[in-house]
């Protein structure tokens, strides 16, 4: 009867064990927030100093600079990796506020990304960021930013540029005469009430899911950065579940990339 207790007492042990590590991983203190105008600041002095890709200290992430360095070559495309919980639209805003440069613009914190352009479409700068970030999503999950980045490089290049057809920016065509400026003013009038009250509520909705993103944020970018300094110790019980910590994060990752909505962030 005692070797069946102490039997079913070691099992216990054991199981309890292969829980322990993945919580004790995504519990493990998040870094400390960042200033975003301080690190736009250092971003905006880099790039004007001619350097296109720009690594904060305490990033966290790995990438080869000189890699992607080679991708842009004479392009006008500048990244900056910043520290995680960084929000990479405000660094944005201040780069804006800063810069005399022309060119396409991108901040990474952690899982996130924020992409401005003056260069090409405005409205393609995002969206083939975001489709960067899916397409190089496991690669994002094991925390190198290489791949990611080269592939939104290619992309920015294939874009179209202001003017070109396939552009939403492009001409307005003609036959309208000199009444379009009057047309055009009477509609900005008109429409420009809704317009503002429409900014403001998409503002708030994305300001709000930022704030929900970074939640989930600060538990991947620990796990990320855990599971390599925890892997090489422990049996094979440790091992299981750091397997396990992994498939979770890139399937959380996965999730997170494509998360537009609060549903998707509850998931």
């Amino acid at each position: 009867m005692s070797l069946l207790v102490a039997c079913l007492r070691a099992v216990r042990v054991r199981a309890f064990a292969v829980l322990a590590v993945p919580l004790a991983l995504l519990l493990i203190g998040s870094p400390a927030y960042a200033d975003p105008a301080t690190e736009a600041d250092a971003a905006s002095a880099a790039f004007e100093a001619g350097t296109h890709v720009y690594v904060a200290p305490g990033a966290g992430q790995q990438i080869d600079a000189s890699a992607v360095t080679g991708a842009i070559g004479s392009d006008p495309v500048y990244v900056a990796v910043v520290p995680p919980n960084t929000p990479p639209p405000d660094v944005l805003t201040q780069l804006q506020s800063g810069l005399t440069l022309q060119g396409t613009f991108v901040v990474v914190s952690g899982t996130e990304q924020s992409a401005f352009t003056n260069v090409i479409c405005s409205d393609k700068a995002q969206p083939l960021l975001d489709d960067a970030a899916k397409a190089e999503s496991k690669t994002r999950a094991a925390g190198d930013l290489t791949p990611f980045l080269t592939t939104y490089v290619d992309k920015v290049a294939d874009a179209p540029k202001p003017g070109d057809a396939g552009c939403a920016e492009a001409g307005s065509g003609s036959g309208i005469g000199s009444a379009l400026p009057w047309i055009l003013g009477a509609l900005l009038l008109g429409g420009g009430g809704g317009y503002l009250w429409l900014r403001s509520r998409r503002q708030q909705k994305a300001t709000r899911l930022a704030g929900r993103r970074r939640q989930v944020t600060d538990a991947l970018d620990a796990l990320a950065r855990d599971i390599d300094v925890v892997a090489d110790r422990g049996g094979p019980h440790v091992q299981r579940a750091l397997d396990v910590a992994r498939e979770r994060h890139i399937a959380a990752a996965d999730i997170l990339a494509d998360a537009d909505h609060d549903a998707d962030v509850d998931a």
